[in-house]
């Protein structure tokens, strides 16, 4: 799959140099070309190519304030191109199994969307190269979280250096990277330069080629065919003992047979005997088929190393650091697979939610607002729904509360940011968060002046006191301090033994710290359209009315600062 002939990397050579000045792309002609140009990664020019993300990095380091929108538009594009070079190079295996995409598409992306996590891929890695890409572009093209999409694209960037395409692998890490400067707050604890990251990734990325070898040689897999792959994947489902969650390795297995069945004839047999050994742990079918096939003496040995930001090199971990982090591997997963991992059916037990009592409006005044809230609360603490179910509720509250004039601005954006936020978290499977703050959105759209006692200006987010959940009433409300083109931040919860709101000092000191980490965790409404498949009219309606928002919270910005 996707082998290319390694040549002197355009992107590396030119990052390499000192950062370009690309201020003369934003101006007349260039920039009317820069903002209009199609973005075609296997009809363009290797340095047109490095030309815009040359330019990217320029307008994040340098004009921010300027270009914000765009340089937003540019990325989602640059990914879009990203998605199809990736799908393009897809062999027949995938395009023409109806079956498999239907299973990759309904099964797997369901399970792994709004909670995939880097070290809770164990089971995708038994997969072939191509089909672990499927899986990840897929899930990258609805997630609206950032902290979720970098670790897609740390997944997609190293699988495609696997793949012999270090080409795309430097698009994925520029992107990638791209998004760890913003997040760099959230993951490291402190800021980063956009050099530190892509550098040490591209280190890694190029070592990886060099470790699969070694992995797939240490297992005795030597054919440079694709049944090394099955082989691969075949021995490392093979034993419980490799694997963190069992319902991810059966939904996994399903898709690994499915890709091969027309390949590799054993694979129509693999399911069945694999399916059974993991419900009642009897491996001796199994292993009858690996004596059978000559596999008995085959081992699958997982590596792991360690990288530090901004320092060259890595080591491989010690068997002490290894056998560590896989038992904490696998105490994740474990907790990570106990809710929802069937059906996404969550409160399983309690009494079905009806479709009928849990349908927005035509249009949502702010008056009735709490009504809807009260129901979503009803929702996840006392019925049982799936959350596809949850997802039509929620987006339908969005597109007609949008509709109303009758909303008080300040107060529609803390609705539509809550919402998104409670969305993620129940896909996230945590359904304890989002009933708090639904019941903080109650009180700052109902009660007249709340939202105004905690300051002034347009709210951008809140934090939440741990501690103070069962209350309900120790929270902040966190106003925009410096002009940014996101209507909404995010939401943080912390702990703090001392009220929130005790004193101003507190509250500023705490808003100081928290506004970079809110702006690391804005949602993308793009995504959330595209996860609905929202209609045309609605999208409309959507960008409409958070343009709307825009206007509003930049004429609001101004009035504040004169």
């Amino acid at each position: 799959m996707m082998q290319q002939i390694n040549e002197k990397s355009v992107l590396l050579t030119r990052f390499t140099q000192d950062v370009e000045d690309m201020s003369h792309r934003l101006e007349g002609k260039e920039r009317k070309k820069f903002l209009y140009k199609k973005i075609d990664l296997g009809q363009m020019q290797d340095n047109e190519i490095v030309d815009d993300l040359l330019t990217l990095r320029y307008i994040a380091n340098n004009r921010m304030h300027e270009f914000e929108n765009l340089l937003k538009e540019k990325l989602d594009a640059y990914e879009s191109a990203l998605v199809r070079a990736i799908e393009e190079s897809f062999t027949e295996r995938i395009t023409y199994n109806e079956e498999l995409l239907e299973t990759v598409t309904e099964e797997l992306v369901p399970y792994y969307h709004g909670r995939f996590q880097i070290n809770l891929s164990r089971e995708i890695s038994f997969l072939p190269l191509e089909l672990r890409l499927l899986l990840y572009t897929k899930l990258l093209v609805i997630e609206p979280y950032k902290i979720i999409r970098y670790n897609l694209l740390d997944r997609i960037s190293l699988t495609l250096y696997k793949s012999g395409n270090p080409k795309l692998g430097e698009y994925a890490t520029f992107l990638k990277t791209m998004l760890g400067v913003e997040l760099a707050p959230l993951i490291f604890k402190t800021e980063k330069r956009f050099e530190e990251l892509f550098w040490a990734d591209i280190g890694a990325n190029e070592k990886i080629e060099t470790v699969k070898e070694e992995i797939l040689d240490e297992a005795n897999l030597y054919q440079k065919t694709i049944e090394r792959e099955f082989w691969y994947g075949f021995k490392g489902m093979s034993d419980l003992k490799n694997i963190n969650d069992v319902h991810a390795a059966k939904l996994c297995l399903k898709a690994f047979t499915l890709y091969f069945e027309k390949v590799v004839e054993l694979s129509n047999q693999m399911e069945e005997v694999f399916l059974k050994y993991y419900d009642t742990r009897n491996r001796k079918p199994v292993e009858r088929m690996l004596n059978e096939e000559g596999l008995e003496s085959l081992t699958i040995k997982p590596r792991y190393t360690i990288a530090i930001i901004g320092q060259k090199g890595q080591r491989e971990m010690t068997v002490e650091e290894k056998d560590e982090y896989e038992e904490g591997m696998r105490r994740r997963a474990k907790t990570w697979a106990g809710i929802g991992r069937e059906t996404l059916l969550m409160n399983k037990g309690k009494t079905r939610a009806k479709d009928e009592v849990y349908q927005a409006p035509e249009v949502l005044d702010q008056s009735s607002a709490r009504l809807h809230l009260t129901n979503l609360v009803q929702l996840i603490s006392n019925r049982s729904y799936t959350l596809n179910q949850f997802d039509r509720y929620m987006f339908g509250l969005v597109i007609s509360s949008l509709k109303s004039k009758d909303w008080d601005k300040k107060r529609l954006n803390l609705f539509l940011g809550t919402l998104t936020y409670v969305q993620s978290m129940l896909w996230n499977r945590n359904d304890r968060d989002p009933v708090v703050l639904l019941k903080i959105t109650m009180d700052l759209i109902e009660q007249d002046g709340l939202l105004e006692s905690h300051g002034v200006g347009w709210p951008i987010g809140l934090v939440v006191n741990e501690m103070g959940r069962t209350s309900k009433k120790d929270y902040i409300v966190v106003f925009e301090k410096i002009q940014r083109n996101d209507i909404f931040a995010g939401i943080v919860f912390v702990s703090s033994r001392e009220p929130l709101r005790k004193g101003g000092k507190k509250q500023s000191e705490i808003e100081s710290h928290i506004d970079q980490l809110l702006y690391s965790l804005v949602i993308d409404w793009k995504r959330i359209e595209k996860k609905m498949g929202a209609t045309k009219k609605d999208s409309s309606l959507l960008r409409d009315g958070l343009k709307e928002l825009s206007k509003e919270k930049e004429k609001i910005f101004a009035e504040n600062q004169n």
